[in-house]
């Protein structure tokens, strides 16, 4: 189980730049929607999309932070690491 867990931990961690450059490119992308559309359409029918676009980027802001959690807890024993954002 400890080697599974290594081989994880070591892909998370040489795929988070890319993982956590997506997400907030996403995120930024959804937040950016969702004030854009607060800003020009308030008082349409756009309100659940509104919705929406807030938590598609709350989502996506959730999935870099526990990205982040779930390589921690996979670190191994021998190892000390520290994530940097």
């Amino acid at each position: 189980m400890r080697t599974v867990e290594r081989i994880l931990f070591y892909l998370m961690v040489s795929f988070r730049g890319l993982i956590l450059m997506l997400c907030r490119a996403f995120m930024f992308l959804f937040l950016i929607g969702f004030g854009l559309s607060w800003l020009l359409a308030p008082q349409t029918d756009a309100a659940r999309l509104r919705w929406v676009l807030f938590a598609l980027g709350a989502m996506f802001w959730a999935l870099s932070w526990l990205y982040d959690s779930l390589i921690l807890k996979l670190t191994p024993e021998d190892k000390d690491v520290a994530l940097w954002r």
